[in-house]
């Protein structure tokens, strides 16, 4: 009976100390939480503030140090605001690439061949049974060493800093009139 005991209540003290080393020592993004929920911004509240957060990122933006976590959820979000564009500016670049392609393609005129033999058809696709007269070419073995030209793939270079990605999706900003013209 006491070995028993023993046993279940090293059991439960062992359970008990990995779920505290999961829950201490563990990632928090690996660790499976359904109690989080989903943050929702409340639209009056992100109308209200709009002045006060883009103030704010563009004070982080020139280098001003508020709280940490706020400094790293903006470099977060300029990180993967950053991929986000160099991703799609490359998708736009390889794809202007192959609409040249496939209008090229569409250029080539094939011309329309009606004539169907059967005949030909079916020597192409099955095998005819040659004659192979035995002589003495067919005993000895010819090697011939030629290299044929291997295409080797290569990694394409694009430019991502060009000017016409500076400003891809910006809106431009509309001048301001002059305040005496509003005064009249």
């Amino acid at each position: 009976m006491f070995k028993y005991l023993f046993f279940y209540n090293n059991n439960y003290l062992m359970s008990k100390i990995n779920n505290d080393i999961l829950k201490y020592l563990t990632n928090p993004i690996y660790q499976s939480n359904n109690n989080i929920e989903e943050l929702t911004i409340n639209n009056e509240d992100k109308d209200f503030y709009r002045k006060r957060i883009l103030s704010m990122s563009k004070n982080i933006y020139s280098g001003v140090h508020y709280e940490n976590n706020l400094n790293k959820a903006y470099n977060d979000f300029v990180f993967l605001a950053i991929n986000y564009c160099k991703l799609t500016d490359k998708k736009d670049l390889l794809q202007e690439e192959y609409d040249i392609i496939a209008k090229q393609e569409n250029n080539i005129v094939i011309p329309n061949d009606n004539s169907f033999n059967l005949t030909e058809s079916n020597h192409m696709v099955f095998r005819s049974k040659k004659e192979n007269p035995n002589t003495l070419d067919t005993f000895i073995h010819v090697k011939n060493n030629t290299q044929k030209d291997k295409f080797i793939p290569q990694q394409k270079n694009i430019n991502l800093k060009q000017d016409k990605f500076k400003k891809k999706g910006v809106k431009d900003k509309k001048h301001k009139k002059d305040k005496k013209d509003k005064i009249l």
